[in-house]
């Protein structure tokens, strides 16, 4: 006959079911928003004046992962120090896991705002690089061109989006009310120019038509961009001419153009083939080598997209950064999910009209 210890063993801890119902269907919905968020959707705070007026400082976005298909992990571990050994852009190239992305619905078209990284700093990963938002205005095959401020597409005038703005110059009378025609106009960029009735603020077109039509200052015109010595371009010796305001012209490589190498031509391409296409080049006697080996043309991997800002003159685009690979779009910003003025008072904080605002119909 055994004999009892007489203790009791210990009872593993015990949950109720209701309260294993709850924690199940937490656990379950927490890992389906981290699957949608990955795969469907992101959100973006605007935290600039790039994209004023079409989006305001203070909208909260909601970004479409899935128009364009999902860009698949870039990186096999996000810590940044993995990207030592398993980066997908640095120089030269290390083990990475190549670009790809789940098939879309819809390809990056005409006037869509995209979410991107920005194409430089070029010795950091993809996916690590400042996240943005910018609107597509020429696609792969276009050829762009920009003649004082009017955007060309193949040889045609883009359509703008109905908010674009321009920096305009405005000369003040000596005894206008300068406070009150700021609260008027809603101005909340702007410098000083030479003289101290002489600014300069970013207004849509028609704002500038209304300025001029009411007479409320003495001249207003629109400002010219940088000039050639301030202004760098990425584009080659050819482009060293070029301004925010008279820009190209400018051919957008896609996937599977080919272009001829020599050593004419390769100023214009180098850039994106040393730092987007991931190509060594060189040049012996007059010849072209891609990855050591003798080149007459070369073959381009990519689709590429150009992008600006809706706020022209104050920002920084393709202009400055160059062409837009399609591995460094993220998604398409769909629509404004919420918006707040962080300049108003409490009961003015909330932008009411702009929330759940599609952005796939004009202001």
């Amino acid at each position: 006959m055994a004999l009892s210890s007489g203790r009791k063993k210990k009872k593993a801890p015990y949950l109720q079911p209701g309260i294993r119902e709850w924690l199940k269907a937490f656990l379950i919905a927490f890992f389906i928003l981290i699957i949608l968020r990955f795969f469907v959707f992101d959100f973006k705070s605007l935290s600039d004046s790039s994209m004023e007026k079409s989006l305001l400082q203070g909208d909260i976005l909601l970004i479409n992962k899935y128009n364009y298909g999902t860009r698949m992990p870039m990186r096999i571990i996000p810590q940044s120090w993995v990207n030592r050994f398993f980066s997908t852009d640095s120089l030269p190239p290390v083990r990475h896991l190549p670009y790809w992305r789940l098939p879309g619905n819809q390809p990056p078209d005409y006037n869509d705002m995209v979410y991107l990284n920005i194409p430089a700093p070029h010795t950091i990963a993809i996916d690590k690089r400042t996240r943005t938002i910018k609107r597509i205005v020429a696609l792969p095959g276009d050829v762009l061109q920009m003649k004082d401020a009017v955007l060309f597409i193949n040889g045609k005038p883009h359509d703008n989006p109905p908010e674009l703005q321009f920096n305009y110059l405005i000369e003040f009378r000596r005894n206008d009310d300068v406070e009150a025609f700021f609260e008027r106009y809603t101005v909340k960029e702007g410098t000083r120019v030479k003289g101290r009735n002489q600014f300069v603020f970013p207004f849509t077109v028609k704002m500038a038509d209304s300025i001029a039509a009411a007479g409320d200052v003495r001249r207003i015109q629109k400002f010219a961009s940088a000039t050639e010595d301030d202004f760098f371009s990425p584009f080659g010796a050819g482009a060293r001419n070029w301004t925010q305001d008279n820009f190209g012209p400018l051919t957008i490589p896609y996937r599977e153009y080919s272009v001829l190498l020599n050593t004419r031509t390769l100023d214009e391409w180098r850039y994106l083939l040393i730092y987007h296409e991931r190509v060594d080049i060189e040049v012996k006697n007059d010849s072209v080598f891609v990855d050591g080996k003798y080149a007459e043309s070369y073959t381009f991997a990519y689709d590429y997209y150009f992008l600006l800002g809706d706020n022209r003159h104050n920002t920084s685009d393709s202009r400055l950064w160059g062409l837009v690979p399609e591995s460094h779009i993220i998604g398409r910003a769909s629509s404004v999910f919420l918006s707040f003025d962080k300049n108003a008072g409490l009961l003015n904080k909330f932008r009411w009209k702009r929330f759940f605002r599609s952005l796939d119909t004009p202001n």
